[in-house]
Parts: C-alpha cells; structure tokens; sequence
C-alpha cells in the first residue's frame, strides 16, 4: 500500500512494478484510505480513471520488449568474442589470430 503518492503515471507504475497493490493519492482521505485498504483486502484495486491507460501503455511496452529479446539469438562464447573485437575495430586477420 502506498499512501501519498503524487498521481502521476510515472509514480503509480513504478508502485505497481514494485508490488504495490493499493494506493491513496496526497489529497486522499481516510476514508479514501480505508476503502482503498478493503478493495485490496479483497484482491480489488480503486485508482483515477487516467491511470489504466499509463499502466495499459507501460505492459505495451514491457510485452514489446520481451518479444526483441526472444526474437535475438543468442551467441555463442566465440561469437560474442568476434563481436567485441570488432566493436575494437580490429581487422579479420587480427581477429583471427
């Protein structure tokens, strides 16, 4: 449970990726802040109509890069070491050798 959290996007996504499962904004009340308590008691959350869209945005984001990584292969030990030898700017008979 978060409490005071300034309602911004950037602020209530970093909530949720931490764990965070409830949160009472700084302007909420304790009323706020018991509702908010029994709805994550219940496995429910309450949040600003703006925030489902960032948080909407942010999992785009997350399944996008996960699909770049599966899509990369792997190297192998030799070709990882080929490829920093180049990043070195040596040449291919240097690279052999």
């Amino acid at each position: 449970m978060a409490l005071a959290l300034p309602e911004t996007e950037q602020r209530v996504i970093g909530c949720a990726e931490a764990g965070v499962v409830g949160y009472v904004p700084r302007e909420g009340s304790l009323d706020d802040l018991m509702a908010t308590i029994w709805h994550a008691a219940q496995g429910k959350t309450l949040r600003s109509p703006r925030i489902p869209a960032g948080l909407v945005r942010r999992l785009a984001t997350l399944a996008n890069e996960s699909r770049l990584r599966r899509a990369r292969p792997l190297l192998t030990i030799r070709e990882s070491e080929v490829a920093d030898h180049i990043a070195l700017g040596l040449s291919n008979r240097e690279i052999a050798a």
